[in-house]
């Protein structure tokens, strides 16, 4: 068996704006992509009944794990020297 992708995801809730987006430009640079959802329902909120108090600041990131791009890597490597 050999595995040909594989991907870490995080998620995160804040308590304004501001914390989110200083902690999104963080993990953008440590080479993690988001998914650009900016808030989203508490936990056991009902979509019908939700009110503005009922959502949270949220982010979700992925990236490639890194084992796979090094994988990645070195295979691009020695197909360059065939």
């Amino acid at each position: 068996m050999k595995q040909v992708n594989g991907y870490e995801v995080k998620e995160f809730t804040y308590s304004s704006r501001t914390e989110r987006d200083n902690h999104v430009a963080l993990m953008k640079e440590e080479g993690w992509n988001e998914s650009g959802q900016v808030k989203r329902l508490k936990e056991g909120v009902s979509l019908f009944y939700a009110t503005d108090n009922d959502r949270e600041w949220y982010a979700r990131f992925h990236r490639q794990l890194a084992i796979i791009q090094a994988i990645a890597v070195e295979n691009r490597h020695l197909c360059s020297k065939g």
